[in-house]
């Protein structure tokens, strides 16, 4: 995520929904784009939680 963001500077994430989990896996859908406008592109960050942390963090991108 850090690195998409510095690809467009300015943009701010939102976050679509809760988080959702269930035992390890996870998911939170996300919207970055300019303060106050519409999202330029979208998708959920999946997450697997080893020991309460995030082991491994996937970003998927959804137009």
């Amino acid at each position: 995520m850090t690195g998409l963001l510095a690809q467009g500077p300015g943009l701010v994430v939102t976050p679509a929904v809760p988080f959702r989990g269930v035992g390890d896996p996870g998911m939170r859908p996300w919207h970055p784009g300019p303060p106050g406008a519409d999202p330029v592109l979208g998708g959920p960050d999946v997450v697997h939680v080893v020991d309460g942390r995030i082991a491994r963090l996937w970003t998927v991108l959804d137009t």
